[in-house]
């Protein structure tokens, strides 16, 4: 393997790292609807529809640019 194709295996290996590592750090759904109104002024079903879109934006982040594997 060259070392360009090496470089850019690793960069993609960092890269969804840092996405599962962004998403595991997310409120979990229990604690956002007790805490939606409090911290965000919204309801339960808002703030969960909210960051069920973060969890899509930062994994299509993490995946733009790559191949599908075969």
């Amino acid at each position: 393997m060259s070392p360009a194709a090496l470089r850019k295996l690793l960069e993609e290996r960092d890269r969804f790292w840092r996405a599962l590592h962004t998403i595991s750090k997310y409120m979990t759904p229990q604690k956002l609807k007790m805490k939606s109104r409090e911290l965000y002024s919204l309801a339960p079903s808002d703030a969960t529809e909210y960051a069920y879109e973060n969890v899509l934006a930062t994994a299509k982040g993490a995946i733009k640019g790559t191949r599908k594997p075969s």
